[in-house]
């Protein structure tokens, strides 16, 4: 069996991710982001941001050749998690561009167990680093003890 060159170039897990959506730009009644011109609110991510994090929150569990109602776009799900993390409205309220409420909170649940948000937080932090020249983790830490109360005082 020949062996497919783009797996070798993205890896499995981006491969994969790469057919899924694939697949899923043809498909009709799944609204896209295709650039940073249709970006709504200020919440959105650009394309850069995406791609940077794009990789990390794990496949939907419905999709092309799985049982379930069609996968949502995973990237207006992020940004509708974004937009209810920025603006502070309920899970209820979102504007209607980002689906269902509860399919966006669903996914934020699911991503909060599978701490995919402490990895693109991590992500993040080891890509600011190095863009200020310095080490991608820190080598060390700092505790203030003056914050910190302990004992009781007085008496």
């Amino acid at each position: 069996m020949p062996v497919n060159s783009k797996i070798t170039d993205y890896g499995l897990r981006e491969y994969i991710i790469y057919l899924y959506r694939k697949n899923e730009l043809g498909k009709p009644g799944v609204k896209r982001m295709k650039s940073q011109k249709e970006k709504i609110y200020p919440t959105d991510l650009t394309d850069e941001r995406w791609c940077v994090i794009s990789p990390i929150p794990p496949l939907p569990k419905s999709g092309p050749g799985k049982s379930g109602r069609p996968a949502s776009d995973l990237r207006t799900i992020v940004n509708g998690i974004l937009y209810v993390n920025k603006t502070g409205c309920q899970w209820r309220t979102p504007p209607k561009e980002f689906g269902q409420w509860n399919t966006v909170y669903g996914y934020f649940s699911r991503q909060a167990k599978e701490w995919v948000w402490k990895k693109i937080m991590d992500v993040l932090r080891k890509k600011e680093r190095k863009r200020q020249g310095r080490k991608a983790e820190p080598s060390a830490g700092g505790i203030d003890s003056q914050s910190v109360k302990s004992g009781i005082q007085g008496s």
